[in-house]
């Protein structure tokens, strides 16, 4: 209600008054303050060309962000946005990532899908203008961010267009990888578009090109494409998307057990038991490997939190249980067979008696 007041009061005029307005004397104190934060940001001139690029905002920024975010999870276009073309001063990237938020609410609000569609036609010309150097960062998270919202309102080709133009960028996508909230946003952007040659090549050198980064991102896709295909089996994009995440994890060169575990869990996805068994029995092995050879990770970690419940826990068979834990919670269990259920239930308690 507060958000509403403040989006209602708040009017981008030429010299709004910095106080507070007397209409809003009664409003909880955090109200007042973001009135008041609001009517200086109108009122800002060029002091407000300064970028909040920390870590750490200042009061009135973090107040004119929290305000504009509240407005967009609510669907609210209009007032959403306005706040955010206050916001952009300080923080450019406001009013794309105002966007992508509210598109994610078009099922909640008539209408907001063409609103945010008219939007992005506006500023697609300057979206994908071709820059005069290296592309910077803040233009890679503004196509980020625009593709994205493309991808939720059902734009594929402006989506697309927009990742083309990252693409032409140096090495966009390694930074793009080791962030989780942009890396999952890229997940869901594919799953929405479907395939295309720049998303399937993606897929296909992840693992190679962004390591354990990029095995997350195949992971993702691959879990909400099977999700996708257990709701409706007549979904041949999705079905394409899980065949190229299981080939990527089935060529890759898998140097550590936690890209092992990965694999089980893809493989899980897609319902392949005998290929989940295989990478336990391949955990397992390494595992015995190691002891037998003297080597141990978890030698000489100052960092490791010792177990004060579990003095005689196992790691290594903790670390098979967990995998073969996240695996099975991907399987299709209702459609395999009565014998490959058995044999995963049996694995399983035998690592539950030698564990403690």
């Amino acid at each position: 209600v507060a958000v509403n007041k403040i989006a209602v009061q708040t009017q981008p005029a030429a010299a709004p008054p910095a106080a507070i307005p007397p209409a809003a004397a009664n409003l909880p104190p955090l109200a007042q303050a973001a009135i008041a934060s609001l009517a200086a940001a109108a009122a800002r001139g060029e002091e407000g060309d300064a970028k909040d690029e920390r870590a750490v905002f200042r009061p009135d920024t973090w107040l004119l962000q929290c305000c504009w975010q509240s407005l967009a999870d609510a669907g609210v276009f209009e007032q959403a946005m306005r706040l955010a073309r206050l916001a952009a001063p300080r923080q450019p990237l406001a009013p794309v990532h105002c966007l992508y938020r509210l598109s994610r609410q078009i099922d909640k609000q008539w209408g907001l899908a063409h609103a945010i569609a008219a939007e992005l036609e506006t500023v697609q010309g300057p979206l994908l203008a071709p820059s005069l150097g290296e592309g910077t960062a803040q233009e890679a998270d503004r196509l980020l961010y625009a593709a994205a919202a493309a991808a939720n309102i059902g734009e594929r080709q402006l989506a697309f267009a927009c990742l083309e133009r990252l693409d032409q960028f140096t090495k966009p996508w390694d930074r793009i990888m080791v962030q989780p909230d942009q890396r999952g946003m890229l997940a869901e952007m594919v799953l929405r578009v479907g395939p295309h040659p720049l998303t399937l090549s993606l897929i296909t050198h992840a693992l190679r090109r962004f390591g354990d980064a990029g095995a997350h991102f195949v992971l993702d896709i691959c879990a909400g494409a099977a999700q996708r295909l257990r709701r409706s089996t007549a979904a041949p994009k999705m079905a394409r998307l899980l065949s190229v995440g299981v080939d990527a994890f089935r060529n890759a060169t898998l140097t550590s057990l936690h890209s092992r575990r990965l694999t089980a869990a893809v493989f899980g996805y897609a319902g392949l038991v005998d290929e989940v068994l295989a990478q336990l029995t391949t955990i397992a092995n390494v595992q015995a490997a190691r002891r037998e050879g003297g080597l141990s990770l978890r030698q000489g970690d100052p960092a490791l939190l010792r177990q004060v419940k579990r003095p005689t826990a196992d790691a290594d068979v903790d670390f098979q249980v967990y995998a073969l834990r996240e695996a099975i919670r991907g399987l299709p269990l209702r459609q395999l067979g009565r014998e490959a259920r058995l044999e995963l239930a049996n694995l399983l308690a035998a690592l539950g008696n030698r564990s403690d």
